[in-house]
């Protein structure tokens, strides 16, 4: 869950180059992913490439020492490593067993996302430990001392935005070759790491998302998931009333909007940033509505555009201003941050790209015949939902498993024509009728 720039990324690179290049290039030929979200996916590669090239005069006095450009070539070079995830999914998940295997790396980052939780648990129990120790060599840099799970991130709102690509793949069954038992227990386990984050951006978009997916899931006639969803929401409730962190960070930000309404009034510092940020992201659109400012040049046009209300607010101008770096000016919202920066050439390819995967996965759920992939298809379905919802709240494109997620829906059509060998084909037996005609006997399931 680190960003880009952090040496694992640069080992990750390298192995990508040295052993992933073979597989990609086949006999010599380039693997060119097909389908309508492969080809919008690239047409906003190339528009976000051209974006680079825009030039707009800055002040000079805003971040002395920090370039325009340099801050744009690394946050295209990030969309380009977000994209080389898709790529490499589309690529190598070709077929079911790839698609389990796929899951089974999925699981092994969450299950390291356990133990992480694990660990800091352990060392905010007993402060002088060894696990107080090994977390301090982990987690040296973020929010370490603010009483929620954080899983190692910079901030528990990133690993609430984590556990939006995995509780639902979790909560469906999309790890369908397990067990019930099995299913039950991790789903569990995952929604108590996700109480744990407190976050409020993710608890309104899982709860948003679960109810989307599972009423769109029960008209297929299955009413299981809408239980499941049900059930999930009164977790998530339960969550935010029963505890002190609940009501702080939850219960309380809840009355706060019913009271104050989303306005700078708000008394929720993370709020009225976030609302800061995505106001003046906007100001800059109204500016260059056609293609935006370039990728990653945003901050650099920020001050100017930046609502009276919030510098006249001392601790969202300081937060947000107040460093030696443009890293603190950012729109905290995903869609507001494109339309600042590809303007609405950009944004539409952006929302179209969204809606074609929603569609990939929506289309493949309802036309599978089989149970077990109803839900592979609707936990993917249910996690991006999520994701998408929650874009109004993030900006960070380090969060890998968004990319991931991307790639599993854009697999979802070729995936649906296939058979699993380790799934029992249920077949009709018919048998005839004395007036001639066949009517079903019995299923019988054949591995």
């Amino acid at each position: 869950m680190k960003t880009f720039g952090q040496p694992a990324v640069a080992i990750a690179a390298l192995l990508g180059i040295l052993i992933l290049g073979g597989a990609v290039v086949p006999r010599g030929r380039l693997f060119i992913p097909k389908g309508r979200s492969a080809v919008l996916l690239a047409a906003l590669l190339v528009v976000l490439s051209l974006s680079f090239f825009l030039s707009y005069p800055v002040n000079p006095s805003m971040w002395p020492g920090h370039s325009p450009w340099s801050k744009s070539a690394k946050q295209l070079t990030q969309w380009f490593v977000d994209g080389a995830v898709v790529y490499f999914t589309v690529r190598f998940v070709q077929t079911w067993k790839d698609f389990r295997f796929a899951l089974y790396c999925c699981f092994i980052g969450f299950f390291l996302s356990v133990c992480s939780a694990g660990l800091q648990i352990a060392a905010a129990h007993s402060p002088s430990s060894i696990a107080a120790g090994l977390m301090a060599v982990l987690h040296n840099s973020g929010m370490q001392h603010s009483g929620r799970l954080d899983l190692l991130a910079f901030e528990p709102s990133m690993a609430g935005d984590y556990l939006l690509s995995i509780v639902p793949l979790l909560i469906c069954g999309s790890f369908y070759w397990k067990s019930h038992w099995w299913t039950v227990f991790w789903s569990v386990v995952s929604l108590i790491l996700f109480c744990g984050t407190f976050s409020f951006g993710s608890f309104g978009a899982l709860f948003a998302a679960g109810l989307v997916v599972g009423v769109v899931y029960a008209r297929r006639g299955s009413k299981g998931l809408l239980v499941g969803v049900i059930l999930l929401l009164s977790v998530l409730i339960g969550a935010a009333v029963s505890s002190s962190k609940g009501r702080e960070f939850l219960g309380d930000r809840i009355t706060q909007v019913l009271q104050n309404g989303l306005g700078p009034s708000i008394p929720s510092f993370s709020t009225r940033q976030r609302l800061a940020g995505a106001e003046a992201a906007f100001n800059i659109f109204l500016d260059h509505p056609l293609a935006g400012v370039g990728v990653g040049k945003s901050p650099f046009y920020m001050y100017r555009d930046y609502p009276a209300w919030a510098l006249n607010q001392t601790d969202v101008e300081q937060s947000t201003f107040g460093s030696y770096s443009p890293d603190g000016a950012i729109s905290f919202n995903f869609f507001v941050q494109m339309l600042a920066e590809t303007g609405l050439v950009g944004t539409a390819i952006f929302v179209a790209l969204l809606l074609s995967m929603l569609a990939d996965c929506y289309q493949s759920m309802n036309a599978a015949r089989e149970t077990w992939k109803r839900r592979a298809f609707a936990g993917i379905l249910f996690a991006l939902v999520a994701q998408i919802i929650h874009y109004n709240a993030m900006t960070w494109l380090g969060m890998r498993y968004w990319f991931f997620i991307w790639g599993l829906a854009i697999c979802a059509p070729r995936l649906l024509s296939q058979r699993d060998p380790r799934m029992p084909v249920r077949r009709t037996i018919f048998r005839r009728t004395p007036a001639d005609a066949f009517e079903p006997q019995h299923v019988k399931a054949i591995s």
